[in-house]
Protein backbone atom coordinates (compact mmCIF):
# COMPACT_ATOMS: atom_id res chain seq x y z
CA UNK A 1 0.00 0.00 0.00
CA UNK A 2 1.31 3.47 -0.93
CA UNK A 3 1.50 5.73 2.13
CA UNK A 4 1.01 8.91 0.09
CA UNK A 5 -0.75 10.10 -3.03
CA UNK A 6 1.14 9.45 -6.24
CA UNK A 7 0.13 11.40 -9.34
CA UNK A 8 1.09 11.18 -13.00
CA UNK A 9 -0.15 13.63 -15.65
CA UNK A 10 0.13 13.01 -19.40
CA UNK A 11 -1.11 15.74 -21.75
CA UNK A 12 -1.91 15.16 -25.42
CA UNK A 13 -3.43 17.36 -28.11
CA UNK A 14 -7.09 17.11 -27.18
CA UNK A 15 -7.17 15.46 -23.75
CA UNK A 16 -5.22 14.71 -20.61
CA UNK A 17 -4.64 11.48 -18.65
CA UNK A 18 -4.27 11.77 -14.85
CA UNK A 19 -3.29 8.69 -12.87
CA UNK A 20 -3.79 8.80 -9.09
CA UNK A 21 -2.69 6.07 -6.68
CA UNK A 22 -2.10 5.59 -2.95
CA UNK A 23 -3.85 7.33 -0.06
CA UNK A 24 -5.81 10.54 -0.44
CA UNK A 25 -5.45 12.38 2.87
CA UNK A 26 -4.43 15.84 4.09
CA UNK A 27 -0.98 15.47 2.46
CA UNK A 28 -2.38 15.03 -1.05
CA UNK A 29 -0.87 18.11 -2.79
CA UNK A 30 -3.71 18.13 -5.32
CA UNK A 31 -3.30 21.90 -5.74
CA UNK A 32 0.00 21.27 -7.52
CA UNK A 33 -1.82 19.30 -10.23
CA UNK A 34 -4.20 22.07 -11.25
CA UNK A 35 -1.63 23.83 -13.43
CA UNK A 36 -0.44 20.56 -14.97
CA UNK A 37 -3.83 19.52 -16.35
CA UNK A 38 -4.60 21.08 -19.70
CA UNK A 39 -8.04 22.38 -20.65
CA UNK A 40 -10.47 20.00 -22.31
CA UNK A 41 -11.37 16.47 -21.33
CA UNK A 42 -9.32 14.88 -18.53
CA UNK A 43 -9.42 11.13 -18.03
CA UNK A 44 -8.72 10.57 -14.33
CA UNK A 45 -7.68 6.99 -13.61
CA UNK A 46 -8.53 6.11 -10.00
CA UNK A 47 -7.78 2.38 -9.98
CA UNK A 48 -4.86 2.78 -7.56
CA UNK A 49 -6.58 4.91 -4.91
CA UNK A 50 -6.72 2.65 -1.86
CA UNK A 51 -8.10 4.87 0.90
CA UNK A 52 -9.60 8.35 1.44
CA UNK A 53 -10.12 10.23 4.69
CA UNK A 54 -12.34 13.24 5.40
CA UNK A 55 -9.58 15.78 4.69
CA UNK A 56 -8.84 14.09 1.40
CA UNK A 57 -12.52 14.19 0.45
CA UNK A 58 -12.69 17.92 1.16
CA UNK A 59 -9.57 18.69 -0.88
CA UNK A 60 -10.79 16.43 -3.69
CA UNK A 61 -14.08 18.29 -4.06
CA UNK A 62 -12.26 21.65 -4.05
CA UNK A 63 -9.74 20.35 -6.60
CA UNK A 64 -12.49 19.29 -8.99
CA UNK A 65 -14.13 22.70 -8.65
CA UNK A 66 -10.84 24.38 -9.66
CA UNK A 67 -10.44 22.06 -12.64
CA UNK A 68 -13.95 22.84 -13.84
CA UNK A 69 -13.24 26.57 -13.48
CA UNK A 70 -10.39 26.09 -15.99
CA UNK A 71 -12.81 24.50 -18.45
CA UNK A 72 -11.70 20.95 -17.76
CA UNK A 73 -14.24 18.09 -18.09
CA UNK A 74 -13.25 15.28 -15.67
CA UNK A 75 -14.03 11.71 -16.73
CA UNK A 76 -13.35 9.16 -14.00
CA UNK A 77 -12.22 5.71 -15.12
CA UNK A 78 -11.53 2.48 -13.21
CA UNK A 79 -12.82 3.90 -9.92
CA UNK A 80 -11.54 1.77 -7.05
CA UNK A 81 -13.87 0.45 -4.30
CA UNK A 82 -12.65 3.32 -2.09
CA UNK A 83 -13.84 5.82 -4.71
CA UNK A 84 -17.15 3.98 -5.17
CA UNK A 85 -17.74 4.24 -1.42
CA UNK A 86 -17.28 8.01 -1.57
CA UNK A 87 -19.53 8.32 -4.63
CA UNK A 88 -22.26 6.63 -2.62
CA UNK A 89 -21.67 8.68 0.56
CA UNK A 90 -20.83 12.21 -0.68
CA UNK A 91 -23.42 13.73 -2.98
CA UNK A 92 -21.06 16.05 -4.87
CA UNK A 93 -17.98 13.85 -4.74
CA UNK A 94 -17.79 13.65 -8.56
CA UNK A 95 -18.66 17.33 -8.99
CA UNK A 96 -19.64 17.89 -12.60
CA UNK A 97 -17.46 15.00 -13.68
CA UNK A 98 -18.60 11.76 -15.31
CA UNK A 99 -17.95 8.24 -14.03
CA UNK A 100 -17.12 6.02 -17.02
CA UNK A 101 -15.95 2.78 -15.41
CA UNK A 102 -15.39 1.31 -11.95
CA UNK A 103 -14.06 -1.76 -10.20
CA UNK A 104 -16.30 -4.43 -8.64
CA UNK A 105 -14.87 -6.60 -5.82
CA UNK A 106 -15.26 -10.39 -5.86
CA UNK A 107 -14.17 -13.26 -3.64
CA UNK A 108 -13.55 -16.91 -4.52
CA UNK A 109 -14.64 -19.22 -1.71
CA UNK A 110 -12.70 -22.11 -3.21
CA UNK A 111 -9.30 -20.41 -3.49
CA UNK A 112 -9.80 -17.62 -0.94
CA UNK A 113 -8.77 -15.18 -3.67
CA UNK A 114 -9.94 -11.61 -4.28
CA UNK A 115 -10.43 -9.97 -7.65
CA UNK A 116 -11.40 -6.52 -8.91
CA UNK A 117 -13.40 -6.65 -12.13
CA UNK A 118 -13.46 -3.55 -14.32
CA UNK A 119 -17.03 -2.68 -15.38
CA UNK A 120 -18.25 0.05 -17.72
CA UNK A 121 -21.14 2.12 -16.38
CA UNK A 122 -22.91 1.80 -19.72
CA UNK A 123 -22.91 -1.99 -19.39
CA UNK A 124 -24.86 -2.04 -16.12
CA UNK A 125 -28.26 -1.63 -17.77
CA UNK A 126 -31.27 -0.38 -15.82
CA UNK A 127 -32.04 -0.72 -12.12
CA UNK A 128 -32.04 -2.84 -10.07
CA UNK A 129 -28.35 -3.30 -10.76
CA UNK A 130 -26.77 -6.66 -10.13
CA UNK A 131 -23.06 -7.56 -10.17
CA UNK A 132 -21.94 -9.14 -13.44
CA UNK A 133 -20.79 -12.75 -13.46
CA UNK A 134 -17.12 -13.17 -12.66
CA UNK A 135 -14.93 -16.30 -12.62
CA UNK A 136 -11.82 -16.96 -10.59
CA UNK A 137 -8.56 -16.70 -12.52
CA UNK A 138 -7.16 -19.75 -10.71
CA UNK A 139 -9.96 -22.32 -10.50
CA UNK A 140 -12.48 -20.68 -12.88
CA UNK A 141 -15.26 -21.09 -10.32
CA UNK A 142 -17.94 -18.43 -10.15
CA UNK A 143 -16.85 -15.79 -7.67
CA UNK A 144 -19.04 -14.14 -5.04
CA UNK A 145 -19.67 -10.41 -5.10
CA UNK A 146 -17.93 -9.05 -2.01
CA UNK A 147 -20.37 -6.30 -1.00
CA UNK A 148 -24.07 -5.42 -0.92
CA UNK A 149 -25.39 -4.84 -4.43
CA UNK A 150 -28.06 -2.32 -3.46
CA UNK A 151 -25.53 -0.13 -1.64
CA UNK A 152 -22.52 -0.58 -3.93
CA UNK A 153 -24.35 0.20 -7.18
CA UNK A 154 -26.51 3.03 -5.84
CA UNK A 155 -24.38 5.64 -7.66
CA UNK A 156 -24.84 3.95 -11.05
CA UNK A 157 -28.11 5.69 -12.16
CA UNK A 158 -26.56 9.12 -11.57
CA UNK A 159 -23.40 8.04 -13.36
CA UNK A 160 -25.40 6.75 -16.33
CA UNK A 161 -27.24 10.06 -16.58
CA UNK A 162 -23.94 11.95 -16.57
CA UNK A 163 -22.48 9.65 -19.22
CA UNK A 164 -25.51 10.25 -21.43
CA UNK A 165 -25.07 14.03 -21.09
CA UNK A 166 -21.39 13.74 -22.02
CA UNK A 167 -22.24 12.55 -25.51
CA UNK A 168 -19.76 11.17 -28.01
CA UNK A 169 -17.44 8.28 -27.42
CA UNK A 170 -14.91 8.16 -24.61
CA UNK A 171 -11.49 6.87 -25.73
CA UNK A 172 -10.46 3.29 -25.10
CA UNK A 173 -8.34 4.37 -22.16
CA UNK A 174 -11.54 4.79 -20.20
CA UNK A 175 -12.27 1.08 -20.60
CA UNK A 176 -9.02 0.01 -19.04
CA UNK A 177 -6.33 -0.50 -21.66
CA UNK A 178 -3.75 0.64 -19.14
CA UNK A 179 -2.30 -2.22 -17.09
CA UNK A 180 -3.18 -0.52 -13.84
CA UNK A 181 -6.91 -0.75 -14.46
CA UNK A 182 -7.17 -4.35 -15.60
CA UNK A 183 -8.71 -7.01 -13.42
CA UNK A 184 -6.32 -8.08 -10.71
CA UNK A 185 -6.34 -10.82 -8.11
CA UNK A 186 -4.63 -11.06 -4.74
CA UNK A 187 -4.58 -13.33 -1.74
CA UNK A 188 -6.31 -12.05 1.36
CA UNK A 189 -3.52 -10.63 3.50
CA UNK A 190 -4.96 -12.03 6.71
CA UNK A 191 -4.71 -15.60 5.39
CA UNK A 192 -1.92 -15.42 2.80
CA UNK A 193 0.18 -18.01 4.61
CA UNK A 194 -2.48 -20.71 4.38
CA UNK A 195 -4.17 -19.87 1.10
CA UNK A 196 -2.23 -22.47 -0.88
CA UNK A 197 -3.31 -25.22 1.47
CA UNK A 198 -6.96 -24.20 1.21
CA UNK A 199 -7.20 -24.61 -2.55
CA UNK A 200 -9.49 -27.43 -3.56
CA UNK A 201 -8.03 -29.84 -6.10
CA UNK A 202 -11.43 -31.21 -7.26
CA UNK A 203 -12.66 -27.67 -7.92
CA UNK A 204 -9.59 -26.86 -9.96
CA UNK A 205 -9.92 -30.04 -11.96
CA UNK A 206 -13.57 -29.37 -12.73
CA UNK A 207 -12.63 -26.52 -15.08
CA UNK A 208 -9.21 -27.60 -16.35
CA UNK A 209 -9.87 -28.54 -19.96
CA UNK A 210 -7.58 -29.41 -22.90
CA UNK A 211 -7.43 -27.46 -26.13
CA UNK A 212 -10.61 -29.01 -27.51
CA UNK A 213 -12.60 -27.53 -24.64
CA UNK A 214 -13.81 -30.87 -23.20
CA UNK A 215 -12.75 -32.32 -19.84
CA UNK A 216 -10.36 -35.25 -20.06
CA UNK A 217 -11.16 -38.63 -18.50
CA UNK A 218 -8.36 -38.07 -15.97
CA UNK A 219 -9.94 -34.81 -14.84
CA UNK A 220 -13.35 -36.43 -14.51
CA UNK A 221 -11.80 -39.15 -12.39
CA UNK A 222 -10.20 -36.53 -10.16
CA UNK A 223 -13.52 -34.78 -9.71
CA UNK A 224 -15.17 -38.02 -8.59
CA UNK A 225 -12.41 -38.85 -6.09
CA UNK A 226 -13.33 -38.02 -2.52
CA UNK A 227 -10.74 -37.99 0.24
CA UNK A 228 -11.78 -40.16 3.18
CA UNK A 229 -10.32 -39.61 6.62
CA UNK A 230 -9.98 -42.77 8.70
CA UNK A 231 -11.26 -42.74 12.23
CA UNK A 232 -8.93 -43.79 15.05
CA UNK A 233 -9.04 -47.51 15.71
CA UNK A 234 -11.18 -48.62 18.60
CA UNK A 235 -10.62 -51.65 20.86
CA UNK A 236 -13.26 -54.37 20.68
CA UNK A 237 -13.93 -57.12 23.19
CA UNK A 238 -13.36 -60.63 21.90
CA UNK A 239 -16.42 -62.88 22.00
CA UNK A 240 -16.12 -65.96 24.19
CA UNK A 241 -15.43 -69.19 22.33
CA UNK A 242 -18.48 -71.08 21.28
CA UNK A 243 -19.40 -74.09 23.43
CA UNK A 244 -21.25 -75.82 20.67
CA UNK A 245 -18.11 -77.53 19.27
CA UNK A 246 -18.28 -81.41 19.71
CA UNK A 247 -14.58 -81.60 20.58
CA UNK A 248 -14.96 -79.04 23.32
CA UNK A 249 -17.97 -80.89 24.75
CA UNK A 250 -15.96 -84.14 24.86
CA UNK A 251 -13.07 -82.50 26.69
CA UNK A 252 -15.45 -81.08 29.27
CA UNK A 253 -17.06 -84.52 29.85
CA UNK A 254 -13.66 -86.19 30.21
CA UNK A 255 -12.53 -83.56 32.68
CA UNK A 256 -15.72 -84.06 34.71
CA UNK A 257 -15.16 -87.84 34.92
CA UNK A 258 -11.55 -87.38 36.03
CA UNK A 259 -12.62 -85.05 38.80
CA UNK A 260 -15.27 -87.55 39.92
CA UNK A 261 -12.73 -90.40 40.09
CA UNK A 262 -10.31 -88.23 42.05
CA UNK A 263 -12.99 -87.30 44.57
CA UNK A 264 -13.95 -91.00 44.99
CA UNK A 265 -10.36 -92.06 45.68
CA UNK A 266 -9.86 -89.33 48.22
CA UNK A 267 -13.06 -90.28 49.99
CA UNK A 268 -12.06 -93.95 50.39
Amino acid sequence: MNERLLATVQNSNDECMVLLAGILDEDNKLDELVGKVSAGRALINLSGLERINSCGTRDWVNWLARLETKGIQPVFVACSPAIVAQLNLVKNFAGHGVVKSFQVPYHCTECDEEKLLLVDVGEMGSAPHEPPMCRCDDCESLMTFDDLAEAYFSFVPHAQAGLARLGGSVPHLARGSNSRVKSRSKIRSSQSHVSAARKSTPSLSAFQTPANGHPSSANIANIATIAITERPSQRTLSAPPSTSSPLLMGLIALLTCAIGVLVFLLAT
